[in-house]
C-alpha cells in the first residue's frame, strides 16, 4: 500500500515535459524548423545558427533583426508553465559597451510575439557583461541579475508562469570560478499578461550576433514543463499522511 502511494505521489508531483529542444540531432548553419525531441512540434520558421550532431549546442546567430520564431505548445491542464534554458558559454567582450543585441525567450498568446507576451526572459548583451530581465505585457523591465561578458560555465535560466494565480518567478545560476552565483525574483503578472492564455513558446533577438571575434550564445537545451498545481501537492501529502496514520495504527495493533 505504501509503495503504491509513494509511486502515486512521485508520478503526480513530477513536472510533465510539454516540449524540449536539445539541438543534438540537428546539424547545419540553418536549422529547418528545429523539431524538438519531445512533443513533436516545431518552430514557425528556420533558426539561423551553427550546430553539429552530438554537440547538443545551438550557436545562435540570427542574420536579421527580430527573426521571431514560435512553437505551438500542447495543452497544459494545470495552467502553470515552467521554462528551463541552459546556455553553455559565450564571449561578447567585443560587443559595444553601450548596447549590444538583446536575446529573448518567452511564453506568448499568439504568433505575434511583440503584442502577445505573457512572460519573457531577456538577455541584454554589452561588451562588459550581460543584464538579465523579466518582461511581461506592461513592458516594464525589472533588472533581475547579471552575467559576465565571458561565460565559461553553463548559465541556467528558470521561469515559471502561473496563468491561474497570475504570478511569475525567475531564477538563474552559474559558476564564476569556484563561486556559485544565483539570483531571481517573483511577483504578480500585469493586468495585460494576466488576461492572456499561453499557446506558444518563442525565441527572437532585436539584432544579429555577427560581431567579429565574439562567440554568440551557445544554447544547450530548452525545456518547457507543465507544473502541478499547489493543491495537487497538498492532496498527495494529505493522502501520504493518512497512510502513515494507518500504518502506525497497524503497528500498534
Amino acid at each position: 500500500m505504501m509503495a503504491s502511494l509513494s509511486m502515486l505521489g512521485s508520478a503526480t508531483l513530477s513536472a510533465n515535459t510539454l516540449a524540449s529542444w536539445t539541438f543534438n540531432e540537428a546539424a547545419g548553419t540553418t536549422l529547418t524548423n528545429v523539431v524538438e525531441s519531445v512533443g513533436g512540434a516545431s518552430f514557425s520558421g528556420n533558426i539561423t545558427g551553427v550546430t553539429t550532431n552530438g554537440t547538443g549546442q545551438l550557436n545562435y546567430r540570427a542574420t536579421t533583426n527580430w527573426p521571431d520564431r514560435t512553437a505551438l505548445l500542447p495543452t497544459n491542464p494545470t495552467g502553470i508553465y515552467g521554462l528551463e534554458i541552459v546556455i553553455s558559454n559565450w564571449d561578447v567582450r567585443n560587443f559595444p559597451l553601450t548596447e549590444g543585441p538583446r536575446l529573448m525567450f518567452g511564453f506568448y498568446a499568439t504568433t505575434n510575439m511583440e503584442n502577445s507576451v505573457v512572460g519573457e526572459l531577456e538577455l541584454q548583451f554589452f561588451g562588459d557583461g550581460v543584464d538579465l530581465y523579466f518582461v511581461d505585457s506592461s513592458e516594464e523591465v525589472p533588472f533581475i541579475g547579471f552575467a559576465p561578458a565571458l561565460l565559461e560555465s553553463p548559465l541556467t535560466l528558470n521561469m515559471t508562469i502561473d496563468t491561474v494565480g497570475n504570478t511569475f518567478s525567475f531564477g538563474y545560476s552559474y559558476l564564476l570560478g569556484a563561486d556559485l552565483i544565483t539570483g531571481g525574483d517573483s511577483g504578480n503578472l500585469s493586468l495585460g499578461s494576466a488576461g492572456r492564455d499561453i499557446t506558444r513558446f518563442g525565441i527572437t533577438s532585436n539584432r544579429t550576433f555577427n560581431v567579429s571575434g565574439a562567440i554568440a550564445p551557445q544554447i544547450d537545451s530548452i525545456t518547457i514543463t507543465s507544473i502541478p498545481e499547489p493543491s495537487t501537492y497538498a492532496l498527495i501529502l494529505g493522502v501520504l499522511g493518512f497512510a502513515g496514520v494507518l500504518l502506525r495504527r497497524r503497528i500498534k495493533a
